[in-house]
């Protein structure tokens, strides 16, 4: 599910005719699969970022109805520019820089979506580092864990 409407977009958007339809540039389906594309993109970095969906916080939402609004503009953008002109893609850079630098404070900023419930005791990496575990990388315990002398 989305975070933004359509008519966020469309606002974003500098449309001609003011709305997306049938006959668009992008169309009224593809501005909205776009919309659709870059939630499931914000859910993915919610999850990584170790938040519990679904968001409930009204102004973590708003933060999420930007960032969606944002991603899914400079998309539609795309759709329809006229490559070449330095104005569209001045417009495209920047809405595409502002949906980035929301998805990286919610990767990099403790409770930037406020009191919204983060998981507790799951790993964010089954991989270990030396720099994160603590442990001397010069030293191995590479005795077996199971010896021939073993006995059940």
């Amino acid at each position: 599910m989305a975070y933004c409407t359509i008519t966020d977009i469309e606002s974003l958007c500098q449309l001609t005719g003011g709305v997306f339809d049938g006959t668009t540039k992008p169309t009224l389906t593809q501005a909205t699969s776009f919309m659709d594309l870059i939630s499931s993109e914000i859910n993915t970095v919610i999850l990584s970022a170790g938040y519990v969906l679904p968001i409930v916080g009204t102004d973590a939402l708003n933060l999420l109805k930007l960032a969606n609004a944002y991603g899914a503009a400079s998309l539609a953008r795309q759709a329809q520019s006229q490559m070449g002109n330095p104005d569209i893609n001045a417009h495209i850079a920047d809405l595409w820089a502002k949906y980035q630098d929301i998805l990286n404070t919610i990767r990099t900023v403790s409770g930037a979506l406020g009191d919204q419930t983060k998981t507790s005791g799951i790993p964010r990496s089954l991989w270990t580092s030396y720099a994160t575990d603590g442990s001397d990388e010069n030293v191995s315990d590479s005795s077996p864990f199971v010896r021939r002398d073993t006995k059940f």
